[in-house]
């Protein structure tokens, strides 16, 4: 990913926003999903799967549908952690 950014930079110029986006493992859409006496650290799918659908939607809200202006292009990481 490192060289794609580098070469989306060479063509496109310097990035005008950076974000980090991060996944609270205690949020209320994780915690209804969980089955009596589970906690988040039993089910690390769901908190997987509720991470991509957020930052699915950031995306979306950001580069397609204009929040910060037109988008050329976008680059992202994601980094994992394991759920303490």
């Amino acid at each position: 990913k490192q060289q794609d950014a580098m070469a989306y930079t060479q063509k496109m110029g310097r990035p005008n926003v950076f974000y980090t986006f991060t996944c609270n493992a205690k949020a209320e859409e994780i915690l209804r999903e969980l089955l009596p006496g589970q906690t988040v650290s039993d089910r690390p799918d769901l908190v997987a799967r509720a991470f991509y659908l957020m930052v699915r939607n950031f995306i979306r809200v950001v580069c397609h549908d204009g929040l910060l202006g037109a988008t050329r292009a976008h680059v992202g990481v994601i980094e994992s952690r394991s759920v303490r």
